[in-house]
């Protein structure tokens, strides 16, 4: 008897929109391989009591309500009625898992890896409805599909792409318009990586004006003097990917990704005297920034669907669950293809060229632990498939990594689990207030861009906080906000769910004492505060004279805002044309990278706002052209 499956989810408020992105993600889902899923042998079918149950759960970013229709002895339909996961990852899983129950009439299905956390509500719900239909959820439990048979198999392209976030999209796609064969693996059970959860907005040059290209390269290499390290950036490297950027934008736009084009021209005020805060550098600074026409605080969701797209009209390979596992290497030290090490079987890619797009490593303690100890313990907003596995395969071919790597932190949230929040474009930290590190020192200004304030606050071993220190009369504009919901200061402050760290004191000795920063420096931190409000100047980090409000009126609080990381700053050597360098300094013939697998050389220490899928669109365009002209060569 067919199944029908519907999977309904208002995603702000737009049911159509969530179905006909679901319908293309099921589309490559069913090209890169179709499980069928058979019930245990020999599993004791259950009974139910016919009819159609509702259950409501908690999924990654809120509440999902599931409706699950029985007969007497079947799953017969799972319909999720209201749920608000993230685009192309919760969502994803909100497709496919009522699926994979019906198939198999049980609950032991693998979760969509990726997205673990909406399948095991999917799950949930599911096992609440079975009990109120009177059936034994803890049996549904132990239905498990019939294990898929391994199978080693050997695959033949002119180029592979490894990573299937917005660089390796782009590097698939671009390689196929080409005229290459092309296959994308991603290691995960969804495409989009780090790139869905990102604001969606990059600086370019669409309209190809080599004024403004001057202009943006002098903005992106001042934007780097807040925070310097010797040797970086390139700006051979920058201008590299600045020359393409039009050709890279053209290109999406041609795929289907409308967009708004927004100018910025005026003084460039990066190079601010630390000791007034008040000079800035005099010379003119251009920056144009390129807004998908989606109406989100994140966009990065729109450009990952339009690149999906492109590859499901294209028929372009994609294998899911898939990791690149080593690189295969011909005799006169050229890529010979990607091994893939999977649960199916060893899958042999073979291949002219390879492009390496997996992202960085902040979900790898060892590789942050040798790389960039500092900030090992952070909390991280970086897809959980980043785990630096371009240096692993890399390093075991001689490519060369980078020997100075640093971590871009995010914005300071108080609930750092909340990945959505935590990774870009929130913060729940308020700028009029005061900021103190866990020994109660001020080490930053309030309203400096969340990169710097985080650097500033990282403790070695220890995932990076400030305590937000607000008095009685700015505790009523705390709030955090999404485009889903707010949470005002009141239930904040009560607090009734653990999720915050939030203390109250009538006295500032009291508060120091609850927080257990040094009393006498944190007192001292607050009257030298109170002191530059009283003088109306912040000569000590520049904080705009309107946000100067004293901390002076009780009762006290404090809350623990933590950062989430964004991205790792490091991976291996490449060159301008996206090659990978090897450890003498030579071309590794036929392997490229893109992305956070590739972009030390684009920052010295401090982001440059909206930089992020610049580099990733850019040079995955880059890498993919590259390699495919490259491949069809030989």
């Amino acid at each position: 008897m067919e199944k029908r499956v519907y999977c309904s989810c208002r995603i702000n408020n737009s049911v159509k929109e969530f179905n006909i992105v679901m319908k293309k993600m099921l589309i490559v889902t069913l090209i890169i391989s179709a499980a069928v899923f058979v019930s245990a042998c020999g599993t004791k079918k259950l009974s139910y009591t016919a009819g159609t149950y509702e259950a409501t759960v908690r999924g990654h970013n809120a509440d999902i309500t599931v409706s699950v229709t029985f007969d007497n002895s079947a799953i017969k339909d799972i319909v999720v009625t209201d749920a608000h996961e993230t685009k192309r990852v919760g969502e994803v899983a909100l497709n496919e898992m009522p699926g994979k129950i019906i198939a198999a009439q049980g609950l032991g299905v693998d979760v969509v890896a990726g997205a673990t956390v909406t399948s095991a509500a999917i799950k949930a719900a599911v096992a609440a409805c079975a009990k109120q239909a009177g059936a034994d959820p803890e049996a549904l439990y132990k239905i498990v599909p019939a294990a898929e048979k391994a199978k080693d198999e050997t695959y033949d392209y002119d180029v592979v792409v490894v990573g299937g976030g917005i660089a390796g999209m782009m590097a698939a796609a671009k390689a196929h318009e080409q005229g290459a064969t092309v296959a994308l693996i991603e290691k995960e059970g969804l495409l989009g990586g780090s790139s869905v959860n990102t604001s969606g907005v990059w600086q370019g040059n669409p309209d190809n004006s080599d004024d403004a290209k001057e202009l943006w390269i002098k903005a992106w290499l001042n934007s780097q003097n807040e925070v310097t390290a010797v040797g970086f950036p390139k700006e051979e490297m920058i201008r590299a990917t600045a020359d393409i950027s039009c050709d890279s934008i053209l290109f999406l736009k041609s795929i289907g990704l409308n967009y708004t084009v927004r100018h910025q021209i005026g003084l460039d005020k990066t190079a601010l005297n630390t000791a007034g805060g008040s000079k800035a550098s005099g010379s003119i600074a251009s920056t144009t920034y390129v807004i998908p026409d989606v109406q989100d605080t994140k966009r990065g969701w729109k450009i990952c669907e339009v690149l999906n797209d492109y590859l499901v009209k294209e028929n372009i390979a994609v294998f899911l669950n898939t990791p690149g596992t080593k690189l295969l290497m011909n005799g006169d030290g050229s890529v010979a293809g990607v091994v893939s090490e999977t649960t199916r079987g060893t899958k042999t890619f073979k291949a002219k060229a390879v492009i390496l797009c997996t992202g960085g490593y902040h979900q790898n303690e060892a590789m942050m632990k040798k790389y960039m100890p500092i900030s090992a313990g952070n909390y991280s907003a970086s897809a959980i498939g980043n785990t630096g596995d371009a240096i692993t395969m890399g390093e075991a071919v001689g490519a060369q990594v980078y020997d100075n790597q640093v971590v871009f932190g995010g914005y300071f949230v108080f609930n750092p689990r909340d990945v959505y929040r935590g990774g870009y474009a929130y913060s729940d930290t308020i700028p009029n207030t005061l900021y103190v590190s866990k020994y109660g020192d001020r080490r930053f200004k309030e309203d400096g861009h969340a990169y710097s304030a985080t650097a500033m606050y990282n403790i070695y071993g220890e995932p990076t906080f400030v305590w937000d220190i607000i008095d009685s009369d700015a505790i009523a504009s705390i709030a955090i906000r999404t485009d889903m919901y707010t949470i005002g200061a009141d239930e904040i402050l009560a607090n009734k769910n653990g999720l915050y760290e939030v203390y109250k004191a009538d006295t500032l000795a009291e508060l120091a004492e609850k927080i257990g920063v040094i009393p006498t420096l944190f007192l001292k931190t607050v009257e030298h505060y109170n002191d530059l409000c009283d003088r109306g100047v912040d000569s000590d980090w520049g904080k705009s004279p309107q946000l100067l409000e004293k901390i002076d009126k009780g009762p006290f609080y404090a809350i623990k805002g933590y950062s989430c990381d964004r991205s790792t700053v490091g991976g291996i050597v490449t060159n301008v044309s996206s090659e990978v360098i090897s450890q003498n300094g030579a071309v590794i013939p036929g392997l490229y990278a893109a992305g956070d697998a590739s972009n030390r050389a684009f920052y010295g220490g401090a982001y440059l706002g909206a930089s992020g899928l610049t580099v990733a669109s850019t040079r995955g365009y880059m890498s993919g052209r590259n390699a495919a002209q490259y491949a069809l060569q030989k």
